[in-house]
């Protein structure tokens, strides 16, 4: 049996896209995690920025599964660094992957029910709400 996505998409009610890597690009969020947000530490912790990303990736590593991982609240306590305030300005970065927007528009003007799904903060969910 072939799948055509085209035939089992019109064969759906509802249509669950993740938000991140599916609908937006994940350079933002690899850019604040793997270099903003590191480079911030460091600055406030007098090492280098390679310094940083190699003591906060063990860190950022051993959290993924754990709720904790998406709760900016406690990067910010961990890090002491305003991660809310990070994302905020680096905001701009947020864009969506080619052909995204265009797939969105014609779901969103045939029947299909459409759900993005993400376990992104509400902070961040905001800021790519925007």
């Amino acid at each position: 049996m072939t799948f055509d996505p085209k035939t089992a998409l019109g064969q759906c009610d509802t249509l669950m896209l993740d938000m991140d890597g599916t609908v937006l690009d994940l350079g933002y969020d690899n850019y604040m995690w793997l270099e903003h947000i590191p480079g911030l530490w460091a600055a406030q912790n007098g090492v280098s920025p390679d310094q940083a990303r190699d003591q906060l990736m063990g860190k950022f590593y051993s959290m993924q599964g754990d709720i904790r991982w998406y709760d900016l609240d406690h990067w910010s306590e961990y890090l002491g660094v305003d991660v809310k305030e990070a994302h905020r300005k680096e905001r701009h970065r947020i864009d969506y992957l080619p052909g995204a927007k265009a797939f969105l528009e014609d779901v969103r003007a045939s029947e299909l029910r459409v759900l993005l799904v993400s376990n992104s903060h509400q902070m961040t969910l905001d800021l790519k709400d925007e």
